[in-house]
């Protein structure tokens, strides 16, 4: 469908974002890619799984809107955080989303057509704070670690 197409395209343009969004042309900016690529691979998946567990059913365009959620949720420490943790803050990111959405739409507790905040609030609010939780210093950050 157009939709997963129009994520695919998202999905590629993300990493010029965030790739040049670390300034660098060095191990910062592939970490960068390799950071939003984990991240949105893991939020697909923890998107799907909510889906099964609620819905008991699993659909392209879920798997889609979750991988979207889990770049969301990575831009903000995409360049400082270590690789492993890309995954976590994104299978949290895309299950979070999905909760959240879920639980709107059963309880009908505001309008939000296109799932906009629980998307992109929820996300970006559990993307930054994951960055404080697992960022690490280097040469060229400062010198405050994450929690982890």
């Amino acid at each position: 469908s157009y939709s997963v197409l129009g994520a695919a395209l998202l999905w590629f343009g993300w990493f010029g974002y965030n790739g040049v969004s670390s300034v660098a042309e060095n191990a910062r900016g592939g970490l960068t890619i390799v950071n939003t690529n984990l991240s949105a691979s893991a939020a697909g998946v923890s998107w799907a799984i909510v889906d099964y567990i609620f819905k008991k059913r699993v659909s392209a365009l879920g798997i889609a809107v979750g991988s979207v959620c889990g770049m969301i949720a990575m831009t903000a420490g995409c360049g400082f955080c270590p690789a492993w943790s890309s995954i976590i803050i994104g299978f949290c990111g895309g299950a979070f989303s999905n909760l959240f959405v879920t639980l709107r739409e059963k309880y009908h507790l505001f309008d939000d057509s296109l799932d906009v905040f629980g998307c992109h609030g929820i996300c970006g609010t559990w993307g930054v704070l994951a960055t404080g939780l697992f960022a690490y210093s280097s040469d060229i950050t400062s010198e405050v670690n994450g929690a982890f």
